[in-house]
C-alpha cells in the first residue's frame, strides 16, 4: 500500500499511526510538541535516514561527519562544528547505515566493513563499520549545492579573473575534458 502513496501521502499516514500510537501507549502527559516531535522522528526514523534528515534538508550544511553514535560534526559555511543530534544507540546507527547503501544497491558488514555510494540526492556516502572502525561506526557524507555557482560569480568571490572565468567557458562550450585537482572541498 505505501508503495503506491506519494511521498506526502506516506508522511501523512506514518504520521496518523504514530500519533495514535503515543496517545494510546505512552502513559506520561506530553505537550503537543512534544508529540509532534516524537511523530516527526517516527516519520524520519521509518521513511527517511532518522536523525540525518534535518542535516540533509539544511541547504548550509555542505559536510555531515559521524564519529560513533553520539558525535555527529556538520560543515557550515566553511567551519565545522559538533551538533547536537545523536543516534540512540550504534545498532540505530547501523540500521541508518543499512537502509541508505541497501537504497544504493550496495551492502556494507563485518566481511565488507567499507563503503562509498552516490545517495539518491547525488551526496556521496561513505561508511566504516566495526571491525574495521574500533569505536563506532565512521560515516562521512559530501552535500551538493542545489544551486550551481555560476562561473561569473568566481570573480565576485575573488577565486577567478574574468580571463579564466572566459577561458573556462569556452572550454565548456567546445565540450573538452577539464581536470580540477586540488584540497578536499576544493573543486
Amino acid at each position: 500500500l505505501l508503495e503506491q502513496m506519494t511521498d506526502d501521502m506516506k508522511r501523512a499516514r506514518v504520521g496518523d499511526i504514530a500519533s495514535q500510537i503515543i496517545r494510546d501507549e505512552i502513559s506520561i502527559p506530553l505537550t503537543t510538541a512534544q508529540v509532534s516531535l516524537l511523530v516527526e522522528q517516527a516519520i524520519d526514523d521509518l521513511l527517511g535516514f532518522g536523525p540525518l534528515e534535518v542535516l540533509m534538508a539544511d541547504p548550509d550544511v555542505s559536510d555531515i561527519m559521524i564519529n560513533g553514535s553520539k558525535r555527529v560534526f556538520v560543515e557550515k559555511n566553511g567551519k565545522i562544528a559538533l551538533t547536537d543530534i545523536t543516534f540512540t544507540s550504534e545498532k540505530h546507527l547501523l540500521n541508518v547505515i543499512q537502509k541508505i547503501v541497501s537504497i544504493v544497491g550496495r551492502r556494507v558488514d563485518e566481511s565488507s566493513p567499507m563503503v562509498d555510494a552516490r545517495m539518491p540526492d547525488g551526496s556521496r556516502f561513505n561508511a566504516i563499520i566495526p571491525p574495521l572502525a574500533l569505536d563506532g561506526s565512521l560515516v562521512s557524507i559530501r552535500k551538493f549545492r542545489r544551486q550551481k555557482i555560476a562561473l561569473k560569480e568566481y570573480v565576485d568571490f575573488g577565486s577567478m579573473n574574468k580571463q579564466m572565468v572566459d577561458f573556462l567557458s569556452i572550454c565548456g562550450h567546445i565540450r573538452l575534458n577539464i581536470l580540477i585537482s586540488g584540497g578536499t572541498g576544493s573543486g
